[in-house]
């Protein structure tokens, strides 16, 4: 009756249950099943388990997604002009990926990602404070972009309001960048992503 009950929940983090000094069941496919002779063994295995299947659902819900993220140009780091622009970057706030479009603090459009390298070896990704080179097609430097200018990910008005839905799979500092790039969209349209 509990496993019919626990696999009804809609919540998939309620699909769990508990059992304090009880023989243990058969693991069940749909509900999780945490049984323990000692309260804080259960209450450390509730809390892992949880957290786990967090990180599987936001990585389920956001797939796809471009990512929010903050970087800006570093000063004397200009490796080529043009064809395409490599320049070096530090990722003030976010994730920085492959692939994604980017846009300028004014909200006009500056590149795509082409590559990234850290170290001479290529990479798919960067986190906040890493310092690492881009490569950025159809963009000069010293006409589209500039030593010191801030770059953001170019997000969707979709994406923007799907992430206003899943605001609880995102930390406060990529909630701040989204409020920064609703921001500069607003700028040309009042009512983007309300």
């Amino acid at each position: 009756k509990d496993i019919a009950e626990a696999s009804a929940e809609l919540e998939p983090l309620n699909k769990v249950i508990v059992g304090f000094n009880v023989k243990a069941i058969d693991e069940s496919k749909e509900v999780k099943i945490i049984t323990a002779d000692i309260i804080y063994r259960i209450i450390d295995e509730i809390k892992k388990w949880q957290d786990g299947e967090k990180k599987k659902l936001e990585a389920k819900e956001l797939e796809g997604m471009t990512r929010p993220c903050k970087i800006q140009i570093i000063p004397h780091c200009i490796f080529r002009q043009s064809n395409p622009a490599v320049v070096g970057v530090e990722v003030v706030y976010g994730t920085l990926k492959l692939g994604i479009p980017l846009i300028k603090a004014n909200g006009n459009k500056a590149s795509e990602i082409k590559s990234m390298q850290k170290d001479g070896e290529n990479v798919q990704d960067a986190k906040r404070g890493e310092q690492i080179a881009i490569a950025l097609p159809n963009l000069t430097v010293g006409r589209q972009i500039n030593e010191n200018d801030i770059l953001y990910s170019d997000i969707s008005e979709e994406e923007f309001i799907k992430y206003k839905k899943l605001k609880r799979f995102l930390n406060s500092e990529e909630i701040a960048i989204l409020k920064e790039i609703a921001e500069i969209k607003r700028q040309e349209n009042p009512v983007w992503g309300v």
